[in-house]
């Protein structure tokens, strides 16, 4: 009926920010109540069942603190689209708050610069800690369905932002599209190699899907999902013209590598000046820290005339890489991948099982 004259404009259902949505659904929140009490009440007077000594007190009192979860699913739920550029404006301040009382919103945040660094000068990355690691917050509410990628592989997670959209409840999508980044890669690209580099990796969580942690989240989309960085064969020519090829793995000194403006953190070294001491960034990383000033990490590179180069990376951007790697264990221990408990457990189980069997065997001696 809006389009007729003198009819009120619709009510919108999409906002671009935080706050304005939360004082829209309290605003309405009455208007919601009286328009449900109104329904109930047709129904059991379509019915003939209305009895007014048993129904009149009750509807008298009815309000919106009578509303149920299926009285507010007969309503659109809300859309909230933070624009990239807002993300830690005030008025989104309240978006963990927002989420956690499971009001019927839906916000998709669009990360953008994953590698923003701490405090002005002090040259330390500050990873993840608004963007990258929104979506992981999000997951400890409780009743928040949660969805992270990268743009790369909204079409491989559609069936799971589908669920997103359609669960009965609050819902975070937060995707990294590669913007931010200033690189001769395309942005499709730029967002594949956040997410194969771990810098962005993808996940879901269905706080409904069952009883357990490895029903609710899954890391489904992301490669070698195992392993702490995915590897593939880099194949290439020697200086003798002989094939080689190599196990590489894609580090996020890799990903970064490719942002023109931390070019700083890195030093190229002709073929002439490699020595023993230099070692591939994975396997520093996997080094124990007490040796780690006995070797220099590299990545492999290739540069514009198709030749390998090794490029080093710096002490800072190396501890950036290190806590990425401790935040992708934590997302695979909720994944079920390497779960210290069961370990824990398998071990334990396994000693005592060999203590048994040493008896035995002595027993039998």
């Amino acid at each position: 009926f809006a389009d007729r004259p003198g009819a009120e404009p619709p009510l919108p259902f999409q906002f671009d920010n935080c706050a304005a949505v939360t004082a829209a659904w309290r605003e309405r929140l009455p208007q919601l109540a009286a328009v449900v009490r109104a329904i109930a009440i047709a129904e059991l007077e379509v019915d003939g069942a209305y009895v007014e000594a048993e129904h009149d007190g009750f509807f008298a009192h009815f309000d919106a603190a009578a509303l149920s979860a299926d009285d507010i699913a007969l309503f659109p739920d809300y859309l909230v689209c933070v624009p990239p550029d807002r993300a830690a404006a005030a008025e989104n301040a309240g978006l963990v708050e927002m989420l956690s009382a499971g009001l019927p919103v839906k916000v998709l945040v669009e990360a953008t610069d994953l590698l923003e660094e701490a405090a002005m000068g002090t040259g330390h990355f500050a990873f993840g800690v608004r963007q990258a690691r929104l979506a992981n917050t999000a997951t400890a509410l409780g009743g928040v369905f949660v969805v992270q990628s990268t743009s790369s592989n909204l079409y491989a997670m559609r069936e799971r932002l589908a669920h997103a959209f359609a669960h009965r409840g609050a819902g975070l999508i937060s995707v990294y599209a590669g913007a931010g980044a200033v690189s001769e890669l395309p942005a499709y690209l730029t967002a594949a190699a956040a997410m194969e580099s771990r810098v962005f990796p993808a996940f879901s969580y269905d706080p409904y899907a069952g009883d357990n942690q490895a029903a609710r989240f899954s890391l489904e989309g992301n490669a070698q999902p195992e392993a702490d960085w995915p590897v593939t064969p880099l194949e290439y020519a020697d200086d003798a013209q002989q094939r080689v090829i190599e196990e590489t793995p894609f580090t996020l000194a890799d990903f970064v590598l490719c942002d023109a403006p931390h070019a700083a953190h890195f030093a190229r070294v002709p073929r002439a000046e490699w020595h023993d001491a230099m070692i591939p960034a994975d396997e520093w990383l996997a080094r124990d820290p007490r040796r780690a000033a006995e070797a220099i990490p590299y990545v492999l590179a290739v540069d514009r005339d198709d030749v390998l180069q090794r490029v080093l990376v710096d002490s800072r951007l190396m501890q950036m890489a290190a806590r990425c790697r401790t935040f992708w264990h934590r997302l695979q221990e909720q994944g079920g991948i390497h779960n210290s408990h069961a370990e824990i457990l398998l071990a334990r189980e396994k000693a005592k099982w060999e203590q048994a069997q040493a008896a035995g065997a002595a027993g039998a001696g």
